[in-house]
């Protein structure tokens, strides 16, 4: 994972191969696998690794529409693709520039942006802003927005972004399937339900008699709410010592308008 931080080289030894170098690495993967598929190759504790912090999940349902002969790809269309990827091949160097109201936008996006709930992409969060750099640039190449000194990004570009990015991170839990679905999980997900089929709170003893069969100890239970605190699924009342549901509601992030991926 170290060569997603682009270095300025790296060098790996081997015992028997010897060492390689390589300069400026640029590492890029797209693959798609099955939820299954990806609960039986990587090992329970992938969210805490930085493999998946730097990844995007994409969700596929399946098929939007079934065409039972697809018809070939239109020619005009082909060269059209041809065409932009050669001019963001050409015009796509050095440093990317952002506007000054693009910059605006990110600083209260990266302030103001919700933690997803989910705790198996605690690490994803904390690299989210990284990505959605990337995808900034991705968005405002594909745009063939450029000036002398490479990738220009505006407002626009930010706000799409983060708007797709947003909707994609909506569906992550799904494209995860049970990958990393450990026991705190569940336990988890237990005193969620808990808490919102009690909207009047429930105090930790309260919690701890009612999840006897799936908590060891106290600590355990002190670990897990400590965890859906950082994460805004509970709300803390220290002066009744009472705990709430938190917002499980949709997301509301600042700079996202669904209505741009339609």
């Amino acid at each position: 994972t170290n060569m997603w931080d682009m270095p300025d080289s790296y060098s790996h030894r081997l015992k028997k191969a010897g060492s390689s170098k390589l300069i400026n690495p640029t590492i890029n993967l797209l693959g798609g696998a099955t939820t299954s598929t990806l609960a039986e190759i990587f090992p329970e504790n992938i969210g805490g690794q930085g493999f998946l912090s730097r990844t995007l999940m994409i969700y596929g349902k399946g098929a939007r529409k079934k065409i039972t002969f697809p018809q070939p790809p239109d020619p005009q269309t082909e060269q059209v693709l041809i065409e932009l990827l050669a001019a963001i091949k050409t015009h796509a160097r050095g440093h990317a520039v952002l506007t000054d109201g693009a910059k605006q936008m990110l600083d209260v996006i990266y302030k103001g942006w919700q933690p997803l709930p989910d705790v198996r992409l605690e690490t994803y969060s904390g690299r989210r802003f990284t990505s959605l750099l990337k995808v900034c640039m991705v968005v405002a190449s594909a745009n063939l927005s450029f000036n002398k000194t490479g990738v220009l990004i505006t407002e626009d570009h930010v706000l799409y972004a983060n708007s797709m990015l947003c909707f994609v991170e909506g569906f992550m839990p799904r494209a995860l399937g049970k990958l990393g679905s450990s026991k705190a999980l569940e336990l988890q997900n237990r005193i969620s339900g808990l808490l919102e089929a009690s909207p009047v709170g429930l105090s930790i003893s309260s919690l701890n008699k009612s999840l006897t069969s799936v908590v060891e100890n106290l600590h355990q239970l002190a670990e897990a709410l400590r965890t859906m605190q950082r994460l805004g699924k509970v709300i803390p009342d220290v002066k009744n010592g009472l705990l709430y549901a938190g917002n499980s509601g949709p997301r509301k992030n600042p700079h996202c308008d669904y209505n741009l991926l339609k």
